[in-house]
């Protein structure tokens, strides 16, 4: 995952794609739901910035239901606000309201105010450009 990562922050994004679909294959077959969430979510941030955004949003639903699944609300919450921006950045401004405002109904329960933050500057986006 970490040579992925590292293609990624070097602008190599389809060697990142595929050094993290490898990874993911190989987390599918474990069954380990923690690594494919995360791996999910880069897997994701890679697609949409090639320009992949139905693939990503795919991705991001991915990690989204296995964040749930393990109960780690903080990395749930992060992956939505990433999923509300891809749908925002698609113009699907109602899509990524909702995606945005299900992440501020559980940001309450955390101690670590950071996801709620970045859900909130989302949603202000977003609504912003509704007018």
């Amino acid at each position: 995952m970490e040579l992925g990562i590292t293609y990624s922050l070097c602008g190599e994004l389809e060697p990142a794609k595929r050094e993290l679909k490898s990874v993911l294959d190989i987390y599918e077959a474990k069954g380990d739901v923690y690594s494919i969430a995360r791996v999910s979510d880069q897997l994701a941030v890679v697609e949409a910035h090639l320009g992949r955004v139905p693939e990503a949003a795919v991705h991001f639903e991915r990690a989204r239901q296995c964040w749930k699944r393990l109960g780690n609300d903080e990395q749930l919450l992060l992956t939505m606000n990433n999923l509300g921006v891809l749908y925002y950045w698609q113009g699907g401004f109602e899509q990524a309201e909702s995606v945005l405002q299900q992440g501020l109904e559980g940001a309450h329960r955390l101690t670590n105010a950071r996801p709620e933050m970045y859900l909130r500057q989302s949603m202000a986006d977003v609504k912003r450009d509704k007018g």
